[in-house]
């Protein structure tokens, strides 16, 4: 690249928001399948120096947290790690919440990595709204169903770039199913 030139960054290589859903739906299997994700994906940004968003939610956003450049200690892990909630599940205000994100924190061309059961539905005014927001900000929205039990896909769909199933996922390919992406 010569001095001064700038290139445009490829989507699927920037910043990562991570939206939890730990709503009383998600608890035993899934919600380890979900921590154990969200874990690996902050250690995955934390070795790339990428800029990395955590978001805790049910009904509403407990946590929101950004970590700059891959900015993360021990007990940052550790607070991921311990944090949980066990309410209803909306998807409107979390992923409101990594707009917001991604606003502030000039996290442009992220990646938002929504984990769930699916279980929630969500306005026709919101999905349109944000499909919306998702184009004039050029980020991707990859959804990994936490389907170990009951599980629902169609809203999700709605919104997402890609959809991933953890029954899917064999020890081997779970890393870059995910990661490939992002």
């Amino acid at each position: 690249r010569l001095r001064g030139q700038q290139t445009r960054r490829k989507l699927g290589h920037g910043p990562v928001v991570v939206c939890e859903d730990a709503s009383g739906s998600m608890d035993g299997v899934k919600q380890q399948w979900a921590k154990g994700l969200v874990l690996a994906l902050a250690h995955f940004a934390k070795l790339q120096r990428r800029s990395f968003g955590w978001i805790l939610f049910d009904a509403y956003v407990h946590r929101a947290k950004a970590y700059p450049a891959g900015a993360l200690s021990a007990s940052d892990m550790i607070e991921i790690a311990e944090s949980r909630a066990g309410g209803g599940t909306s998807f409107e205000r979390p992923l409101t919440k990594a707009v917001e994100m991604i606003k502030k924190e000039g996290l442009h061309k992220a990646d938002i990595l929504l984990i769930t059961d699916g279980e929630c539905a969500c306005s026709e005014q919101f999905i349109r709204e944000f499909k919306a927001v998702k184009s004039a900000l050029e980020f991707n929205v990859i959804t990994v169903l936490c389907d170990v039990s009951s599980t629902a896909d169609a809203t999700v769909r709605e919104f997402s770039d890609r959809v991933e199933r953890v029954s899917a996922f064999t020890a081997d390919e779970a890393e870059n199913k995910v990661t490939r992406h992002l």
